[in-house]
């Protein structure tokens, strides 16, 4: 049995320092090694995106999943960005214990969700375009 999902992500192009755009966004992650290969620019007979097996994967493509959850003002959170919280506290979200977490800058260890609502927090920026708002 083959499970195909659709998963909603952003791409942060590493090599260029930015975001793809959504023109850009065709890439698939390969399921088992969840590296990044760039998709081809049309669709096969079944209606799939493909790409050519052959090809390397893409080391400088990472993808950020969406975490199926938004922020106090609506915004879709994604892996990476970073949360400001009500007390002023800001930390970045990360895959942690099997699920999304945010590493709060004044804890040690990442807070799962429970501790913490996201819709109380605003996001402030990502890991990717603003390091120098996070400490690691």
């Amino acid at each position: 049995m083959v499970l195909r999902m659709n998963i909603k992500a952003r791409c942060w192009d590493d090599a260029n320092k930015e975001y793809l755009s959504d023109d850009d966004l065709n890439f698939v992650i390969h399921p088992y090694e969840g590296t990044v290969y760039r998709a081809g620019s049309y669709p096969d007979i079944s209606g799939e995106w493909t790409w050519d097996a052959n090809e390397e994967p893409d080391e400088t493509l990472i993808p950020e999943l969406f975490i199926g959850q938004h922020d106090k003002e609506n915004n879709e959170i994604y892996d990476g960005d970073i949360l400001q919280n009500g007390n002023g506290n800001i930390g970045y979200v990360l895959w942690h214990n099997a699920g999304f977490e945010i590493k709060w800058n004044d804890a040690e260890e990442p807070y799962a969700y429970g501790h913490f609502t996201y819709e109380s927090c605003k996001i402030i920026g990502n890991i990717r375009e603003n390091p120098d708002m996070i400490e690691f």
